[in-house]
């Protein structure tokens, strides 16, 4: 893909800025300028401050530019080795994360396919930050697993699974351009990785009779509060319908009565209300209360001497 590059120099009130229009997007470098006085009368030099050098900077590496993100290898599976790559401006953003759409490359089956990138937004993502999400992720699993087991009584809904993986090169623009909104990795960063979903299909019917996709999801949603006795409920469920038989779903949000999980923007109590306030019970929801029995009971028991 060509880019454009455009460069231009305004000098206004003695400011120097620099503007870099590249696809249609500007960043702008502002720099002071300091007068000083030689030994020559009525003459001045002018001293460059750090966003003209890194000006400079970007002009010398200009041939070497690197225009996308990158991690290192990571395992999806024992056949599967991957690399992520992905733009220096996030699609989304929480309060807590930054969102980037990129590609996978490697070896195996998704090699190409789109990927989506989760990033620490603030600080620097290490390996220890990342712990907690992946135990959410894993209860998140056994509450999906219960649901199919008690209520659906077929293996229907699957958690997709995101990968840890470590920050390799950084592009030249996330390096340049933090001012205007775009991430500063760290030497240590790592980021999380996962399947593209495409759009909710919210209504598509079919022949297992899961006619309302956004309906069962919200029953998951109202079952993970009862699966966790009242203190923590999954919501706002994202599914993918792949085939009659699977539907992919990632959760974004988490409420929690302690208010635990910032990182998945837990409102506590406030959030639980506001959730049942809106839902409506449907088919799914009732046929939880009409499948829940001794085995279930029990199961429900183990999850809950999981601790977050």
């Amino acid at each position: 893909m060509l880019t454009k590059f455009v460069f231009l120099q305004l000098n206004l009130q003695k400011k120097v800025t620099h503007v870099i229009v590249i696809g249609g997007v500007d960043y702008r470098l502002q720099g002071e300028i300091e007068e000083k006085t030689v030994s020559k009368p009525k003459q001045h030099c002018v001293t460059k401050t750090s966003a003209v050098k890194k000006l400079k900077f970007f002009l010398r590496n200009l041939m070497d530019l690197n225009l996308d993100n990158s991690t290192l290898n990571f395992h999806w599976s024992d056949k599967e080795v991957y690399w992520a790559s992905f733009s220096h401006k996030s699609k989304q953003e929480t309060s807590e994360h930054l969102f980037y759409k990129g590609f996978l490359n490697g070896r195996g089956a998704r090699q190409g396919n789109r990927c989506l990138v989760r990033v620490k937004k603030d600080d620097c993502g290490e390996k220890t930050y990342w712990r907690r999400h992946f135990r959410i992720i894993d209860l998140m699993h056994q509450i999906t697993d219960l649901f199919n087991k008690s209520v659906l009584n077929e293996d229907y809904l699957k958690v997709i699974t995101p990968h840890l993986a470590q920050i390799d090169n950084v592009s030249s623009f996330n390096k340049i351009c933090t001012w205007n909104g775009v991430k500063e990795f760290g030497r240590e960063e790592f980021v999380v990785v996962e399947e593209y979903l495409d759009e909710m299909l919210d209504e598509l019917i079919y022949d297992n009779d899961y006619s309302n996709l956004s309906a069962l999801l919200e029953a998951l949603s109202h079952f993970s509060f009862i699966a966790m006795r009242e203190e923590l409920l999954f919501c706002n469920f994202h599914g993918e319908i792949r085939n009659s038989k699977e539907c992919y779903v990632t959760c974004s949000t988490v409420h929690s009565k302690k208010q635990e999980f910032q990182d998945w923007g837990d409102k506590g109590i406030a959030g639980i209300t506001n959730f049942f306030t809106q839902h409506k019970c449907n088919k799914w929801c009732r046929k939880i209360w009409s499948s829940t029995d001794n085995k279930t009971i029990e199961e429900l028991e183990k999850m809950n001497k999981y601790h977050c």
